[in-house]
């Protein structure tokens, strides 16, 4: 009995993150947003899973239970979470990411957890628009999201990338 109890004591953590839910609120410099995160611990001991990136800037943490979150450990900075010997958990904080150019676009993107359902609510500043669909869309601005270990938003403010076909065009395309 003693030994079996060594045995688990030692083994790497299983986990899985059920859900991530992300909210987003875009200008043309930066984003804000909230983060909901939701999982469990099935097999193991408890060890650091991680989370976000280093992109990620926290503004506050609204709760973090089942754990504690640990910021900027290891050489590549990653935002962790320790679970604490109860084996459900949820992270829920306020964060913002810069955005960045591309050739083609603005982009807002940072490192989340893979989970098994993600979701992202998108608000835009007046002027900006996205250039490609964030994920499979949902009524009112929700986006169903794969599961990914990293979260991208691309948008603009320039009306040249968004051309309307013309009526020739459309006519030449059904021909």
């Amino acid at each position: 009995m003693e030994k079996m109890k060594t045995e688990t004591a030692k083994r790497p953590p299983v986990y899985t993150i059920d859900e991530g839910v992300y909210r987003l609120s875009i200008g043309k410099d930066s984003a804000e947003g909230t983060a909901l995160v939701s999982g469990r611990v099935v097999d193991g001991s408890p060890g650091p899973i991680p989370v976000f990136g280093r992109e990620m800037v926290v503004g506050s943490v609204r709760s973090a239970t089942g754990g504690s979150l640990l910021c900027g450990q290891g050489d590549d900075g990653r935002i962790l979470f320790l679970p604490s010997s109860t084996n459900v958990f949820q992270i829920e904080l306020r964060f913002m990411v810069p955005a960045k150019d591309d050739e083609t676009s603005r982009v807002v993107a940072f490192e989340i957890p893979p989970a098994l359902r993600n979701s992202l609510e998108v608000e835009l500043k007046p002027g900006l628009r996205l250039t490609e669909a964030p994920g499979v869309a949902e009524t009112g601005g929700v986006y169903r999201l794969p599961v990914s270990r990293s979260l991208q938003v691309r948008f603009t403010d320039r009306q040249e990338l968004v051309e309307e076909p013309h009526a020739d065009q459309l006519d030449r395309e059904r021909d």
